[in-house]
Parts: C-alpha cells; structure tokens; sequence
C-alpha cells in the first residue's frame, strides 16, 4: 500500500491540474508509481476530492484490470460526437501518457458509441465501461456489446 502521504501528494498534484477526472487520472498515476489500489488507498483518495471510496475502489477495480491487459486485450475508447462532446479530447489528453508510462497504449482502439452517450466520455475494457461524467463504473454484458460500433462502419 502506498503511504497516505504519497496518496495525497498525487490527488492533489492532479487536482492542480484542473482536470474533470481525477479518480482516474490518480489512480493510474499511483499504480504507475507501483502503489497498490486497495481499500485504504481508495479511502484517502474519497476523503481528499469528497468521493464515494465504494465507488473509487470500483474504478481502482477497472485500473487495476487494464495493467493487467495482455495482447489481444483492447481498451475501446469512444470517438463519438457525443462523447467528445463531454470531454473526451481532455480525458484522452490527460490519461494517454499514463497508458504510455504503462505500456498500454497499443491495446486502445478508437470506437463510434458505448451507448453511454449522457454520461461520457467513455472507456470500455470489456463489459465494464468507465464514465467520465460520473467518474463511475457501468457494467453492461448485454450481448451486442461485446463488439462495439466500429468508427469506420
């Protein structure tokens, strides 16, 4: 586990960034630090940006599963007007170096729609979609959504 002092000192580095995400912006900046996301992690995060840490830790969850993405494991990030829209230029902006840091960026491949359009910009691993709205996790295993609408199509 990282030391709470550590954990504060990069929320706040974060939050100085004025940035609309910064759950997951510090949490991926932890675990490229090696920090482990547990439960005490996600608390001090919720108790520094007056978060839900239930919700942190779903999205510490969802972090913690794409480090561990492996080839053939792809990241859909949603291209769509209405994602971009909500921020997806300054989510992607913010978070591509840290993918980088992790060795993920190859995995990210560019989608029309992760039918969360109210509550983008959305990133899916799987059938768990991050919303940057709510800075929340969405679980939909609905079957057509195993493939998402490709930007080409």
């Amino acid at each position: 586990m990282a030391e709470t002092a550590e954990i504060v000192e990069v929320v706040e580095t974060v939050v100085g960034l004025d940035t609309r995400f910064p759950v997951l912006l510090t949490l991926m900046r932890l675990k490229r630090n090696g920090a482990i996301l547990d439960r005490a992690c996600c608390q001090v995060i919720g108790r520094v940006l007056d978060h839900d840490p239930t919700e942190i830790q779903k999205v510490a969850s969802w972090v913690d599963e794409l480090c561990l993405s492996s080839e053939g494991t792809i990241i859909h990030r949603c291209v769509s007007i209405s994602c971009t829209g909500n921020g997806a230029q300054a989510l992607w902006a913010q978070i591509e170096p840290e993918m980088e840091a992790l060795g993920l960026s190859s995995f990210v491949q560019p989608v029309h729609c992760l039918t969360c359009c109210e509550t983008g910009p959305c990133l899916a691993l799987g059938p768990k979609i991050y919303l940057g709205e709510s800075e929340g996790i969405h679980h939909d295993d609905r079957p057509w959504r195993e493939e998402p609408f490709d930007q080409d199509a």
